[in-house]
């Protein structure tokens, strides 16, 4: 999400609910947590061959391909924060390595699509697979109740950074900022 879209996000703009005021010890305290735990349980997994042979940024974009379908490089851009050339050369890359595909939109031939191949998702499930073996590991050592909070607290958090990406998206249409196709 980018700085308007999150101030905009943390501006009262949920639901109509008010914004509760957050410790920063408090967001201190989470982010060194968020980031140990992120590390512990993927960054560890570096060792496995699988996620040595597809760079890690690829795999996010063999994820958002994989999960929300074929997309246009400026929305792989945006979902990356990342810039347009370097979207433009790593989708290159990745087409090199039989990775993704790119395709005319059916409803506007002047755009171009890019979608996962049949190796990329092949790539995508043994990562994930991976992942979750790794979480299996974590959780397994907690009792199905803490199992349970664990998820909860995740969904919880899931869920507000999607409502914030839709305030994001609904304040960039309401102010035009949104680019209307791609056409590279």
């Amino acid at each position: 999400m980018d700085r308007v879209g999150a101030e905009n996000a943390h501006s009262g703009e949920r639901r109509g609910e008010p914004m509760v005021k957050v410790d920063i010890q408090m967001v201190e305290n989470m982010n060194v947590l968020f980031l140990e735990v992120f590390g512990e349980i993927f960054m560890r997994m570096q060792s496995d061959k699988t996620m040595n042979s597809v760079p890690a940024v690829q795999i996010r974009v063999l994820y958002l391909l994989g999960t929300r379908g074929p997309k246009r490089m400026t929305d792989i851009a945006d979902s990356l924060s990342v810039s347009m050339p370097a979207v433009t050369a790593m989708i290159e890359k990745m087409v090199q390595a039989r990775l993704v595909q790119r395709l005319a939109d059916p409803q506007d031939r002047r755009v171009i699509l890019v979608s996962p191949t049949d190796e990329g998702l092949k790539a995508l499930k043994s990562v994930l697979k991976v992942h979750e073996t790794r979480m299996e590991q974590v959780l397994s050592l907690l009792p199905p109740a803490k199992q349970r909070e664990m998820l909860a607290a995740f969904q919880c958090i899931h869920d507000l950074l999607q409502e914030m990406q839709e305030v994001s998206s609904s304040h960039h249409k309401k102010n035009g900022s949104r680019k209307n196709a791609s056409h590279v």
